[in-house]
């Protein structure tokens, strides 16, 4: 996980070295060193309030096997930590930091006060949502698309989902929705953006992104450029989603323009 919180706080923050530092000021039991005398850096889980390792804040404690990249992340501990009072296996279990449903699972959250605690979270930042969707994408979806998102989303109470939580709005509102029309629309800048321009203008059999950004038609003819978010994979401290483009012509074949893995990363609204 990417968040954390420290004891009777009651928010939650974004995992770096400078926020880490700031709300902890280097203390017990925030700080500690093991029997070995090594450094261990300890946090809250912002969900369940379970003791957390935070790993490679400081050094290379744990490399990724695949990658070899060393980065910052928190995890569970397998128990009590000292200084740390409260410790609940059964919250740990139950934690959707612990153990995440995949987007894309429409079961319904065990807790009617957590949904509708989340329902109220998306309606009071939703303008804030609508930036991180476009920023997400790339592309500077018209209010009329994203208000249709937000509205299907809202309505079909898919805030309810176990799979949706406090730090995955965005991508779940993306996420949950029939294909995307993208025809009119404005790819913005940012590496995402770059690959997104080059690869519509490669692939695209009836579009083009122009001068401007704007997505348009290279045809005379009906056509549509569309986009959804699929295929959810969580990788322990990793987790993706596949944002793919395609157009359709008129006998509804459809033509890949965009297959592009994104990584999530958490988002934290008050």
């Amino acid at each position: 996980m990417d968040v954390f919180t420290i004891k009777n706080s009651g928010k939650s923050f974004m995992l770096n070295i400078d926020n880490f530092e700031e709300l902890t000021k280097k203390r017990p039991p925030y700080y500690q060193y093991d029997t070995d005398n090594k450094l261990k850096c300890y946090a809250v889980c912002p969900e369940c309030g379970n003791p957390i390792h935070i790993i490679n804040l400081y050094g290379a404690e744990m490399m990724q096997n695949k990658t070899g990249l060393i980065t910052t992340y928190a995890k569970h501990t397998k128990g009590k930590i000292e200084g740390f009072d409260f410790w609940n296996p059964f919250d740990k279990e139950n934690c959707s930091l612990y153990n995440p449903t995949p987007l894309g699972n429409t079961e319904i959250k065990h807790s009617n006060d957590y949904s509708e605690e989340l329902r109220k979270l998306i309606e009071n930042n939703n303008r804030i949502i609508f930036k991180d969707i476009r920023e997400i994408a790339c592309i500077n979806l018209s209010s009329k698309i994203i208000n249709r998102l937000y509205e299907s989303f809202m309505n079909s109470k898919a805030y309810a989902y176990k799979a949706v939580t406090k730090y995955n709005i965005p991508y779940a509102i993306l996420y949950y929705q029939q294909s995307i029309s993208l025809y009119g629309q404005y790819i913005t800048g940012g590496k995402l953006g770059e690959v997104l321009s080059k690869q519509i203008n490669k692939n695209g059999h009836f579009f083009k992104v122009d001068d401007t950004g704007k997505i348009v038609k290279k045809v005379a003819e009906y056509r549509t450029i569309n986009m959804i978010f699929k295929q959810f994979k969580d990788a322990g401290n990793k987790k993706t989603v596949i944002m793919e483009i395609y157009e359709t012509d008129d006998k509804d074949n459809i033509y890949t323009c965009v297959k592009e893995k994104i990584n999530l990363k958490s988002y934290i609204y008050n």
